[in-house]
C-alpha cells in the first residue's frame, strides 16, 4: 500500500492542489492528513477539496482544527 502524508494544509487550496497534483501523491492508496487543514485563507475550498477525496483519505485533527471547531460551536 502507498501512503500520501500531508501535514499542515492551512487552508492554502493553491498549494494543496499542486501537491495533490505529484504523481507520487496521485498513486497513493491512502492520503493522511495530519491536522491543522482549514485555518487560513480559503478554509471552506480546502475542505471541499479534502472531502472529495473519499476514502482515500485518514484524518486527524490538529490543534488549530480543534480551536476551530470549538470558535464555530460557541
Amino acid at each position: 500500500m502507498r501512503i500520501a502524508v500531508l501535514p499542515d494544509i492551512h487552508g492554502v487550496l493553491p498549494a494543496l492542489e499542486a501537491v495533490l497534483a505529484e504523481p507520487d501523491v496521485l498513486a497513493a492508496d491512502r492520503i493522511v492528513l495530519l491536522g491543522d487543514m482549514l485555518a487560513g485563507p480559503m478554509p471552506v475550498e480546502t475542505l471541499e477539496r479534502l472531502v472529495a477525496l473519499g476514502d482515500r483519505a485518514v484524518w486527524v485533527r490538529g490543534n488549530a482544527d480543534r480551536e476551530l471547531c470549538s470558535t464555530r460551536s460557541r
